[in-house]
C-alpha cells in the first residue's frame, strides 16, 4: 500500500494504491457533505460485441434483482443521500452524495453494489424493457455524434460504440454477457474510489480497509489507441435526424493530453473568424461551435446553416482557415485572449478552493485517474505563443480532414 499527497493542489489531495490495485483518491474541502464515487475503466469503447452492454450493467448494479432500487440505496436515501450512476465512452461511475456523517455507509454501499455481483436471466430480462425505452427516448440526442463517428472510424472500431448502444445490441445482451463483463472489468485493479468533501484521507482509508480486500492484483484496463486517421477529404451524410442542417470540419489531434493544447486556442480563434465572416458579414450560418475531444483524439469546428447554403458555407469556412494560416492572429488580439485566459484560470482556481468545491474535485480526480496524470492546471501555465498558434493554423489548413454535412431527409 502506497500513499501520496500532492503538494501542488489548492486543497489537500491524497492517493493510496492498495495492494490489490484499488486506487483511493480524496480531496479534503472541509464541507459538511461528501461525494463518494466508484469509477471503473470500462465504458462504451469496450462494447465490442454487445452494443450498450456497459450501460446495461450500470442499470443492473443499482437494482435489487428486480426493477426496484437496491435495499442499500433505499436505506441511504432515508438518510438524505442521493444515488446516481453514469456510463461514458471510457468509464462507468456510481456515486452517492450526502452528509459527511453518512460517508462510511455510502462507501460500504458502493463496495456491496459494485463488487462480487452476478445476475441471472430474470434480472436481465426485467431491466431490458427499461433500457430499450430509454434508448428510444435518447437515441435522437446522439444522432449527430453517431453519424460523425460512423463516417470517421471504421465499422466496429471501439470509438464508434456510444454508451447508449443500439436496439440490436440491447436485445442481444444476456446474463452470460453481463457476468463475463463484470468478471473482467469490475475488479479492484480496474477501479478507483473517489471521495471529496469533509473527510480526511486517513479516516477514509480506515473505513476502506474494513472491506475484504482479496482478489488478484491487476492493472487498469488500457484504452484502445485513439484514432489518428480521417476517412476522406469530403463526405456527405443524409439521415433522418431531428437536427438543423450543419457542417462539421474534423481533424485528428496529436498529443491530445497536452495542457494547455495549442490547437484548442487555434480552434477558439477559428470559431471567432468563422463567426465574423460567415454570420456577421455574409449571413450564411447562425451558430458556430468547436469541440476538442482528448479521448477520441479529434477536434471539430461546426456551423449550423441552411441546406442550400452548404456549398458556399463550406468554401467560406475553408477560406477562413487559409487566411489564418497565411496571416495568423494580430499580437494585440493574442495578448487580449491571454489576459482573458488567465482570468479564467484564476476563476477556476477560486472554484477549486473552499467547502463547496467538492463537486468540482470529483471530475478533476476522475480525469487524473483515467489518464494517470496528477498534474494540476495551475495559474502559472505558459500560454500559446504566436508562432505556435501560426503553426496550428498551417496544420489545420494542410492536414487531411473530414467535412461532414448533416441534414434531415
Amino acid at each position: 500500500m502506497k500513499t501520496t499527497f500532492f503538494e501542488n493542489m489548492p486543497v489537500r489531495v491524497g492517493r493510496t494504491v492498495l495492494d490489490n490495485g484499488l486506487t483511493v483518491l480524496t480531496a479534503e474541502t472541509g464541507s459538511a457533505f461528501v461525494h463518494a464515487e466508484m469509477v471503473f475503466r470500462t465504458g462504451g469503447v469496450d462494447d465490442t460485441n454487445y452494443s450498450g452492454l456497459a450501460h446495461f450493467i450500470e442499470h443492473l448494479i443499482g437494482k435489487d434483482g428486480t426493477r426496484a432500487q437496491h435495499s442499500l440505496r433505499r436505506a441511504l436515501e432515508a438518510q438524505n443521500t442521493d444515488y446516481n450512476a453514469m456510463t461514458g465512452l471510457t468509464c462507468t461511475a456510481f456515486h452517492f452524495d450526502g452528509p459527511v456523517e453518512e460517508c462510511a455507509s455510502m462507501v460500504n454501499a458502493l463496495f456491496h453494489l459494485c463488487f462480487g455481483r452476478r445476475f441471472k436471466k430474470p434480472e436481465v430480462e426485467a431491466e431490458r424493457s427499461v433500457i430499450l425505452a430509454e434508448y428510444k427516448e435518447r437515441w435522437i440526442d446522439h444522432a449527430v455524434f453517431r453519424i460523425r463517428d460512423k463516417m470517421l472510424f471504421k465499422e466496429k472500431e471501439p470509438w464508434t460504440f456510444h454508451p447508449i448502444g443500439n436496439e440490436e445490441g440491447i436485445r442481444s445482451i444476456s446474463a452470460k454477457n453481463v457476468n463475463a463483463r463484470l468478471e473482467r472489468d469490475y475488479r479492484f485493479g480496474n477501479a478507483t474510489l473517489i471521495v471529496c468533501g469533509g473527510v480526511k484521507h486517513e479516516v477514509l482509508l480506515e473505513e476502506v480497509l474494513r472491506w475484504p480486500m482479496g482478489g488478484v492484483p491487476g492493472a487498469r484496463r488500457p484504452l484502445p489507441p485513439p484514432p489518428m486517421r480521417m476517412v476522406g477529404a469530403f463526405d456527405e451524410s443524409v439521415e433522418e435526424i431531428n437536427e438543423s442542417p450543419r457542417i462539421l470540419f474534423v481533424w485528428g489531434i496529436k498529443d491530445p493530453f497536452t495542457v494547455p493544447h495549442p490547437r484548442q486556442t487555434a480552434l477558439s480563434f477559428l470559431e471567432d473568424g468563422i463567426f465574423r465572416r460567415l454570420r456577421e458579414e455574409l449571413g450564411l450560418v447562425y451558430s458556430i461551435h468547436n469541440e476538442f475531444d482528448v479521448d477520441q483524439a479529434i477536434c471539430t469546428i461546426g456551423a449550423v446553416t441552411a441546406t442550400d447554403k452548404f456549398a458556399e458555407a463550406s468554401t467560406q469556412m475553408s477560406e477562413v482557415i487559409a487566411d489564418l494560416a497565411m496571416n495568423g492572429v494580430p499580437s494585440d488580439k493574442l495578448a487580449a485572449r491571454e489576459r482573458r485566459w488567465r482570468l479564467g484560470i484564476r476563476s477556476d482556481l477560486e472554484s477549486h478552493i473552499g467547502p463547496a468545491s467538492f463537486q468540482e474535485w470529483v471530475g478533476i480526480l476522475r480525469a487524473m485517474w483515467l489518464r494517470d496524470d496528477y498534474g494540476y492546471y495551475s495559474h502559472d501555465a505558459r500560454y500559446v505563443s504566436r508562432d505556435e498558434l501560426q503553426e496550428q493554423f498551417r496544420q489545420l489548413a494542410t492536414e487531411e480532414r473530414t467535412i461532414i454535412r448533416l441534414h434531415s431527409q
